[in-house]
């Protein structure tokens, strides 16, 4: 399974993960059925403080939501203010990314529109 986020996270150059310098991470140990990719980067709102990032995560069947949302802190290496699926938004805490991470991997096909009931 895939899923697509954005994340909003700190634009802090020194702070340059694997994932940022490679366009690549590789869990290993309990993360190793999970992969995450960069797939774009852009400035983000405010005054350079931030950038928004897409990430392409693939995560193995078994992997538990609160896992995936450990990888994604670990690949990102950054504060993350918030984060935004195809079906859901929420902070950039681990609980909001678990949140998000839960709603995208929902098999309920709605039309995929955040915020909207």
């Amino acid at each position: 399974m895939s899923l697509i986020l954005e994340l909003e996270v700190d634009s802090t150059p020194y702070a340059e993960t694997t994932l940022f310098r490679e366009g690549v991470w590789v869990g290993d140990g309990p993360m190793e059925s999970i992969t995450i990719r960069l797939d774009g980067r852009e400035p983000g709102h405010g005054f350079g403080i931030s950038e928004l990032v897409t990430i392409v995560v693939s995560v193995g069947a078994g992997a538990a939501s609160n896992l995936v949302a450990d990888a994604v802190r670990a690949a990102a290496g950054r504060i993350i203010r918030s984060v935004r699926g195809r079906r859901s938004v929420g902070d950039g805490s681990r609980e909001g990314l678990e949140d998000v991470i839960e709603a995208e991997r929902d098999p309920d096909p709605d039309d995929g529109t955040p915020g909207q009931e």
